[in-house]
């Protein structure tokens, strides 16, 4: 029989060291049997492939200082990773016993959901078109996904809701159907009841007439005294608006949303502001809102929009499958269900079932299941039938920390399963609480365990153990830590208030303790971090975060989807996602049709095999011969060229957000290189690639140490910092009685988790109405949806207070109590001042101690912040960065510098200038630092169209003339410098002998032959276009280019031979010889 092992781990609680422990421990000592447990009978699942790492290196070591070297060298045999990689190794060793090819291309989350919605596009917008008034009368046409404050639904957002609850609970196509008339009976249920004893009626035609008529009715009684004076203006100034509505009705009777009769039967006329009581009263007596939940106009709209939602999402779900098997691909959904089908025998026959069931059970003695909480309901029937076939299964986790829902996991369901496990009259598994805090000190960690044992059932409150006292004790009057809140105290609350009073915090922080060590921030959504990292750096205080993942930007995608190509030329989905993000590709417009055309496989792929040798490929497919030469940060930089991605960029729309993107694809690949040396391991394309499409790879900027980390409370999961601020906003009522979700129809059992797994769907369009909507929020099924809601932003609230190691703040928008895990918790005002109070203050270091420490947490340019407090005030103030584009030559610089025209290549091309001329400059710029060479004559006319379009500079240049430029430097660049290599938009960072930070980036940078080996020589394009160009390079640039000469100097040890300014527009180049 398995034994079963639930470990809850508390944030903080050591539970990567609590699981390294027992696992080392049963690779040490013998078991039951007599036989010690061998690394290649582990199987393991963690969160992230960081996780699974640091796993592995925590046991190899503990194996190593055990002396058991063999055990440690056979570790890398041991099956531990994500779930996916954990199931994509079964499915791969399996996959002609399912079958299935054991080289299915397996899609990433990003390209999963490009593949979705190429798939399923056409049918979703097939039902939109053929039901346009059904769903504008329903509220569910809007073009983008539900805003905070939109009142309508976007219809391809529900219809991929429904997919994703099928899929994660593996609910096939063919019960949507059954799910629907479910929904459609049970709605009806609440509707009859609120609508009890009322006749059905056409509700629509008495208010079509109202709306006609009220306007006229209403002038009349005000003229005639019937309506009193002091009322009269009021319907006087509302009557255009009234008019309004009525014509709106006679248009577009048909399609008006039934969220606006609703909203017109509560005398609440839409478009009119702040109706009043005459208006109210008179068409507030038309009609009642339960005779219109009973018009049968409205019950067949309901009706028909809930089964088309079924119906659609059932025709996805079968037009994505048959997607992906003409391609031979699969996603993780499909890894974790053809794993599960395999071990259930579903699908294939009993007797592969056994033989599969039984090889495994002969390979693996153990199964461990980390941050379980974070389970979907499909993962966990996984584990389930994995767990029959091992002697011993540990579950690690933390309920507390279950805080992604919106992938899929279902904290409830775990709790049942959990249940399960630990009850003696069923599997009677062991139960562990770790009950230290490792992490926090004494006054944050009270303040948590505090308000958590008060909002959470169980062993809540954590201990700090004997071992970090004493470490801390050393700390003396500030060992304990604190704990502070940084109110709202008075006027009325605002965003730029709140983020006003952040910074303000951080800077009193910093003035009173230097020592304050790492810092976040921890918010509750994007958009608020990146407005808080704009407030603090308009208050000078550098910070960092708000990266996104690179395989979620359209760089990211283009990059790794042209490195899959270079893998395997045969990879369908990489070319196809090539040509659906590459406008200039034959195929672009209509590859998809062109492909459903085809009669067979083998016209398919030839076809396919013509798109791959389109000449805009052509740069990339060159590559492939160089793929066994090329270090792999290297071959990402040419992917990056050949792609010409710098000048996309430029010529797209929001060009500056995203070069941050290219960034970041080049600082990914330099960065797998170097860890895969630094632990000896090879850094191969493969393993880039699935690098940069990890989402944990991320475009984040690099910034300076000490900065101020400004995160979201889910990228702050498993992270921890010094200093920890905490600023939720206040509660809004967010919960929706409508929508889709899960409504299990039996108590969970863990021979079936899955069974009776049944979803649910209500329509938005009824909520218009406060008492409707109340009538469907009471419903058993809502009250449910609720409290979990309701349990997310508290387990929400907790990760984010159990970050700190030093100091929690608390900095609400107005105030403690308004933070929704709070204020909808039953607690009263005084209980919740107790649960939140302060600690006692720490005291300052002393200053010549708090300057030292400083040092020790802030880079050399940042160190000059930290002095000022000690510069008399009478003593300039060196700025901690400088940007080379504003530098100044000192005079001794400027006086002995020579700047002379060295070469005229050709009339000028424009003349004049403007306010606007910038805009030139980075047309040129952009189309200058394009892989010219490698483009024809044609390419380079639709670039240079390409750029002047997307930069508005049509009037003052044209293509042709951009191409021109090009071509006269690319003549210059051989013929008169005799260059070897040219490298374009090169960073660099560079700190001076006053530690002065600069950065950005060298136009270009020419290989030219040198005395003594290659030199390089210093390029940077200017749109002047003046008649002075030696005498404006002179007053303008000699500051920048000596910042240049000195950072290329001090970085590579060579100053460079020479510097020179190109002046396309001009014709003209320019040679700067610095004294």
């Amino acid at each position: 029989m398995t034994r079963w092992t639930i470990i809850r781990a508390s944030a903080g609680s050591g539970k990567t060291y609590r699981l390294t422990e027992l696992l080392t421990d049963r690779l040490t000592h013998p078991a039951d049997d007599g036989t010690v447990l061998r690394p290649s009978q582990i199987i393991a699942t963690t969160f992230t492939r960081a996780a699974a790492a640091e796993l592995t290196d925590r046991i190899r070591g503990t194996l190593v200082d055990r002396g058991l070297l063999d055990q440690a060298a056979a570790l890398p045999t041991a099956l531990i990773g994500t779930v996916n990689s954990v199931t994509g190794r079964i499915l791969t060793d399996f996959a002609l016993d399912a079958g299935r090819s054991p080289d299915l291309a397996v899609l990433t989350e990003q390209s999963q959901q490009t593949a979705f919605t190429r798939a399923t596009d056409h049918l979703i917008a097939e039902a939109e078109d053929a039901h346009r008034d059904l769903l504008a009368r329903t509220g569910y046409d809007a073009v983008e996904d539900r805003g905070f404050y939109s009142k309508a639904t976007n219809w391809a957002a529900t219809i991929r809701s429904v997919t994703d609850h099928a899929r994660s609970n593996n609910i096939p196509a063919e019960d949507l159907a059954g799910f629907a008339e479910a929904s459609i009976t049970e709605l009806h249920s609440v509707l009859d009841e609120e609508s009890a004893g009322t006749a059905p009626s056409d509700t629509r035609a008495a208010l079509t007439t109202a709306a006609r008529t009220l306007p006229r009715q209403l002038r009349a009684e005000v003229e005639n005294g019937t309506i009193a004076k002091r009322s009269a203006d009021g319907v006087l100034t509302r009557l255009d608006s009234l008019e309004r509505f009525a014509r709106r009705v006679r248009r577009e009777r048909d399609s008006i949303p039934w969220s606006d009769w609703l909203k017109t039967a509560e005398g609440k006329v839409p478009g009119v502001s702040a109706p009043t009581k005459p208006i109210k009263e008179a068409y507030g007596s038309v009609t009642s809102a339960a005779e219109i939940l009973v018009d049968p106009a409205l019950r067949t709209d309901l009706d028909t929009l809930i089964r088309l939602v079924f119906t659609t999402a059932a025709s996805c779900l079968s037009a994505y499958a048959d997607y992906k098997d003409a391609l031979g691909l699969i996603d993780f959904t499909d890894q974790e269900q053809l794993t599960l089908r395999l071990l259930r025998g579903d699908g294939v026959s009993e007797a592969t079932r056994d033989a599969v069931r039984e090889t495994l059970a002969a390979r693996f003695r153990i199964l461990v299941v980390d941050e379980f909480q974070d389970t979907s309901p499909l993962q966990l029937a996984l584990f389930t039938e994995l767990a029959g076939l091992v002697d011993e299964v540990i579950w690690v986790g933390d309920p507390k920390q279950s805080i992604y829902g919106f992938r899929g996991s279902d904290p409830a369901l775990m709790d049942s399963a959990v249940e399960a496990i630990t009850d003696p009259a069923g599997l009677a598994g062991r139960s562990e609480i770790l009950a230290h805090s490792y992490r926090t000190r004494q006054a944050p960690l009270d303040l948590s365990n505090r308000l958590f044992s008060r909002l959470f059932t169980g062993d809540v409150e954590l201990s700090v153990p004997q071992i970090r006292a004493e470490a801390y004790a050393a700390d003396g009057a500030r060992a304990a830590g604190e704990t502070v809140t940084w109110p709202h105290t008075e006027g009325r609350a605002s965003k730029n208030v709140w983020f006003e009073r952040i910074s303000d915090g951080i800077g009193a922080l910093a003035e009173r303790d230097a020592d304050s060590g790492s810092r976040a921030i921890l918010v509750r959504t994007n958009s608020h971090a990146a407005e808080i990292r704009t407030a603090l750096r308009a208050a000078g205080i550098p910070c960092a975060g708000g990266g996104v993942p690179l395989s979620t930007t359209r760089e990211g995608s283009l990059v790794t989807a042209a490195l899959a190509l270079l893998l395997d030329k045969a990879d369908t989905q990489a070319l196809v996602e090539m040509i659906t993000l590459m406008p200039d590709h034959s195929a672009h417009a209509d590859w998809f049709d062109t492909l459903a055309a085809l009669p067979d496989r083998d016209a398919c792929r030839e076809q396919l095999q013509l798109w791959t040798e389109d000449p805009v490929l052509a740069p990339v497919t060159a590559l492939r011969s160089a793929l066994s030469e090329l270090p792999v940060a290297e071959l990402v930089a040419a992917v990056v060229d050949a792609l010409d991605l710098r000048g996309r960029v430029a010529a797209s729309t929001g060009p500056a957000e995203r070069t941050g993107s290219v960034t970041g694809i080049l600082q990914a690949a330099a960065d797998f290189a170097a860890e895969q040396e630094s632990a000896g391991e090879p850094a191969t394309v493969a393993g880039v690639l699935a690098h940069l499409n990890d989402e944990e790879t991320v475009s984040t900027p690099t910034a300076e140490p000490g900065a101020v980390e400004v995160h979201t409370v889910h990228q702050a999961k498993g992270l921890e910092w010094d200093t920890v601020i905490v600023a939720m906003p206040d509660s809004r009522e967010r919960f929706t009685p409508a929508g889709v979700w899960v409504q299990p129809s039996t108590p969970l059992t863990m021979d079936d988790p899955l069974a009776g797994r049944h979803l649910r769907f209500w329509p938005d369009t009824l909520l218009a109405h406060s008492g409707v909507k109340e009538a469907l929020a009471a419903t058993d099924a809502q009250q449910a949806r609720r409290t979990t809601e309701l349990l997310e932003e508290q387990r929400l609230l907790y990760v984010a207070m159990t970050r700190s190691k030093f100091r929690t703040v608390l900095a609400p928008y107005s105030s403690t109590a308004k933070w929704r895990a709070l204020a909808e918790a039953g607690l009263d005002a005084d209980e919740l001042v107790v649960l939140l109070a302060d600690s006692d203050p720490v005291p300052a270091l002393p200053r010549e101690t708090v300057v030292e420490a400083a040092r020790r947490f802030t880079s050399p340019a940042g160190q000059l912040d930290v002095d000022r407090g000690l510069v008399d005030a009478g003593r300039d103030i060196v700025p901690a960065t400088i940007a080379p584009s504003g530098a100044e030559a000192t005079p001794e610089t400027a006086l002995g510098t020579v700047v002379r025209e060295i070469a005229d290549l050709g009339p000028a091309l424009v003349s004049g200038g403007g306010p606007e001329w910038n805009k030139v400059g980075d047309c040129i710029h952009s189309y200058l630092a394009a892989p010219l060479e490698s483009l024809d004559a044609a390419m380079k006319q639709q670039v240079a169209a390409r750029l002047v379009t997307n930069w508005g500079v049509g009037a003052v240049v044209s293509p042709e003339q951009v191409v021109e430029c090009g071509e006269r430097w690319q003549r210059f660049l051989h013929e008169s410098l005799g260059a070897t290599a040219v490298d374009s938009e090169v960073p660099f960072t560079w700190t001076n002998e006053a530690h002065q930070r600069a950065q950005g980036w060298i136009d270009q940078l020419v290989t030219v032959p040198g005395d003594n080996g290659d030199r390089q020589i210093i390029v940077d394009h200017k749109t002047y276009p003046g008649t002075d160009p030696t005498g404006h390079v002179a007053a303008k640039y000699l500051g920048q280019m000596e910042v240049y000469r000195r950072a290329l100097t001090d970085i590579t040890g060579t100053p460079p031979a020479r510097i020179l300014i190109h002046l396309p527009l001009l014709g003209s180049v320019v040679e700067v010889q610095l004294n």
